[in-house]
């Protein structure tokens, strides 16, 4: 699988030889925001791309509309590390950005529980995680209680990470601004140029988590 636009781009089946793995191999994991949604779903523009450099290749798994509960259910962050682990190489970090489809429930303790066990997951597999904080949206500035859902969110998988050795926290550096040309008018989704950024933005917070 792989190509421009599409959702998911997985290599770790494909025959890399010493001379051409790069130093690392990273996946990228979560809902549309991984994706790379835009474009009312016609388009995606995954932030894997933008990450990418000649040392570090990152695969994207984005599974648009689904709820970190429903990831837990199937599995399929285990699943991809671990048919990694059994194939050409092997991911040395995902990044974990999931949660936003769960903020209707109001519970973001309970949110944080569940994407903490996609992070457990893949410690469980000596894989380490980098999560990434859900960023803001319309309808976080329209209803207080989505937005206090995704502030505690945030705050408790930020303490959560911060008790694993195998785990680190970022919050999503692009902010959301309905003015900014990098969301779309959907208020939820980037459009192709936020995604880009958002790629730019987190690779030194990989960089520098692969390295430490």
């Amino acid at each position: 699988m792989g190509g421009e636009d599409e959702e998911v781009r997985l290599r770790y089946d494909r025959p890399l030889g010493s001379s051409s793995r790069p130093e690392f191999c990273v996946l990228a994991y979560g809902d549309s925001l991984t994706a790379g949604y835009h474009a009312g779903g016609f388009r995606f523009s995954p932030y894997a791309r933008s990450l990418e450099t000649s040392q570090l290749l990152c695969d994207h798994l984005g599974l648009s509309g689904w709820t970190a509960t429903q990831m837990v259910m199937a599995g399929s962050l285990a699943s991809t590390l671990s048919g990694a682990a059994d194939g050409a190489f092997r991911y040395d970090l995902a990044i974990i950005m999931a949660g936003t489809n769960d903020l209707g429930s109001g519970d973001g303790e309970a949110i944080a529980r569940q994407v903490w066990k996609l992070h457990r997951s893949a410690h469980e597999l000596g894989v380490r995680t980098l999560g990434v904080g859900v960023p803001g949206s319309f309808a976080q500035q329209r209803l207080e209680y989505v937005r206090t859902c995704a502030e505690t969110f945030n705050r408790s998988l930020e303490g959560l990470c911060a008790n694993e050795p195998l785990a680190s926290y970022v919050a999503c550096p692009v902010e959301f601004s309905e003015t900014s040309r990098f969301w779309e008018a959907d208020g939820l989704h980037m459009s192709r140029a936020g995604y880009e950024a958002l790629g730019r933005a987190l690779r030194p917070h990989v960089l520098a988590t692969l390295r430490s």
